[in-house]
This record gives structure tokens, sequence and C-alpha cells, in this order.
């Protein structure tokens, strides 16, 4: 989103975390950073598309530092990839490389605490509290079931 926003001349609103990308393909190289990302899986959305037993239809956090990507899911084993020798991520390192797996973690743990990633699932409000009309609309988006 900062990339957007900053390509649209916007100012962030207060709680947006992140950084603009835009600097990148204006030719302005940065050092190396860490690259954090988050996907929120929705039952309701997944049976819908016929995802529910696919592997991307999970909640799942990752971080990709140098040449490693890391995946947290909540309902399984993590992930471990070498992007550069396995860019399609076919072959899963999370026991090969335990040393690369253990430093990956822990830097994925704090970048999610700083961001309270967590906390972005467990703040959903109660149904009781919604009036009929946002129900249903959370409903059609399949935010709640």
């Amino acid at each position: 989103m900062p990339t957007l926003l900053d390509y649209a001349g916007v100012p962030w609103p207060p709680g947006i975390a992140g950084k603009s990308l835009r600097p990148l393909p204006e030719g302005k190289r940065e050092e190396d950073r860490e690259v954090f990302s988050q996907k929120y899986a929705s039952k309701q959305f997944d049976r819908r598309h016929g995802l529910a037993d696919k592997k991307f239809s999970t909640t799942q956090f990752s971080l990709i530092r140098d040449q490693w990507k890391y995946i947290r899911f909540l309902n399984r084993q993590d992930e471990l990839y070498n992007a550069a020798r396995d860019p399609g991520e076919t072959r899963n390192l999370i026991n090969d490389e335990r040393a690369v797996a253990k430093e990956l973690r822990g830097e994925l743990k704090t970048v999610m605490e700083k961001y309270d990633a967590l906390q972005t699932i467990v703040r959903r409000p109660p149904k009781d509290s919604l009036d009929r009309q946002t129900k249903e609309q959370l409903e059609k988006l399949g935010y709640l079931e």
C-alpha cells in the first residue's frame, strides 16, 4: 500500500506500515533489505472458489532475505526455500537448513510483533456488534461465515 500511496501523492494515514518501493523502478537502488508479507485465508472464500484443499488457502506470513524465503503457517509445518536455486519452491529445506530456519524464524517473529501481524486476525468484531447490512456485506466478501 505505501507504494500506491506514494505514486498517488496521498499522505499515509496513521497505522500504515511499510515502505514505498517507488524508487526501485526509477533506478534508485537500496541496500539489501528483508521483505515481509502476510496472507489471510478465508474458509468461506476458499470453499466458494474451490480452494479449500489447496496449499495456498491458509493464513501465512513470510520473510525473504538474501536467497532465503521462510514461510510460517498457522495450521501446518513452516517452510524454507532457497529462492536462488529453487525459484519454483519445490524443495522445502526446513529440516535440512535448521540454522537458517531458526535465524529467519526469529527475524520473522520480530517483524510480526513490530507490525502486530497476528492481532490483525484476532481483532474481528463480534457478529452481534454489527448491523445487518454490514454483516451481510462482510459475509459476501468472505470475512464472516
